[in-house]
C-alpha cells in the first residue's frame, strides 16, 4: 500500500491517480475526502491529533506500508518580507510541521 498525503488536489491528487492506473494499492489523506473516487482517509497534516488519528486507521488494516508520499502543502505568493504572521504560520504548520508528523507516526 501507498500513501499519499494531499490526495485530494493538485500534485497530490495526480500522484494518486497515476499510481492507481500503474495497480498500486493508494490510500490517499486528505483534510477533505467527500466526493473522492479512491480509498481515502480524513486527515489535516498541520494537526498533530488528526495524523495520529489516520495513522491508527492505517495500521488497523494490517497492510504493508511499502512507500509514503507526502504531497500536502499550502503556498502563498507574496514576498516573504511582506506575508502576514498569520500566512507565515500556516505555511510553516503545514508544509513544516505537517511532514514533521506524518514522518514520526507513519
Amino acid at each position: 500500500m501507498i500513501i499519499v498525503t494531499g490526495a485530494s488536489r493538485g500534485l497530490g491528487q495526480a500522484i494518486t491517480e497515476r499510481l492507481i492506473e500503474r495497480g498500486e494499492e493508494v490510500i490517499g489523506l486528505a483534510r477533505n475526502t467527500s466526493g473522492l473516487n479512491i480509498n481515502a482517509i480524513e486527515c489535516d497534516v498541520s494537526d498533530y491529533a488528526s495524523v495520529k488519528s489516520a495513522s491508527k486507521e492505517v495500521k488497523r488494516m494490517k497492510k504493508p506500508v511499502k512507500a509514503f508520499i507526502n504531497a500536502a502543502g499550502v503556498a502563498s505568493m507574496n514576498m516573504a518580507v511582506t506575508t502576514d504572521e498569520s500566512t507565515v504560520q500556516k505555511l510553516i504548520q503545514t508544509n513544516l510541521v505537517g511532514t514533521i508528523y506524518c514522518c514520526q507516526l507513519f
